[in-house]
């Protein structure tokens, strides 16, 4: 297993690479990328065009990239300027990405995430490939994300409505709706 992915004596808790304390404000263009250690390996390629050393096992990354293993994710969305989310489309992910307005690029691994994905292109909030897509596809897809304004526009409108929601508490109106019109038959 290379050394960079977690493994046996190489815990996957943390950030992978945070070179220096300046790291987030050196982002060029406020781009951020989170990628999934699963992922990292093969489609940081993608993302090799202009290059830059840093971090663990001297991967080499364009300054805008900020690679994670794991991390909070609604914390760095919130601590970063970030104009786009790749993601394996997991409906947390998903969320906070579209309650922070960002087009989302989606490589579904399965369980959800395919349906997830299939809203994403659906609502026009993002794009869709597979998870062995190739890195200039992947590099294509988030200039897209970055470029054609449809897509945060889209996402800020989802914001708009998600923001409403939780201001209208309609979820838990509905449910005391179900529950005073005993909707629900528990036989």
């Amino acid at each position: 297993m290379p050394e960079y992915l977690p493994g046996p004596g190489r815990p996957a808790a943390g950030p992978a690479f945070l070179p220096r304390e300046d790291l987030l404000g050196r982002l060029r263009d406020g781009l951020l990328t989170r990628l999934f250690y699963r992922l990292l390996a093969s489609y940081l390629p993608a993302f090799n065009e202009t290059r830059r050393t840093f971090g663990l096992a001297s991967f080499e990354t364009p300054q805008e990239l900020l690679g994670l293993f794991h991390c909070a994710d609604l914390r760095l969305i919130q601590t970063t300027e970030a104009d786009a989310v790749v993601t394996h489309a997991g409906h947390g992910t998903v969320m906070r990405a579209l309650a922070h307005g960002l087009p989302i690029l989606c490589l579904p691994m399965g369980r959800d995430q395919d349906d997830n994905a299939a809203r994403v292109v659906a609502s026009r909030v993002g794009l869709r490939l597979s998870p062995s897509a190739r890195p200039a596809r992947i590099a294509s897809a988030v200039r897209r994300l970055l470029v054609e304004p449809q897509f945060r526009e889209n996402a800020r409108r989802l914001r708009r409505i998600i923001d409403e929601d939780m201001v209208a508490d309609r979820g838990v109106r509905e449910l005391e709706v179900v529950g005073q019109n005993r909707i629900l038959d528990p036989a």
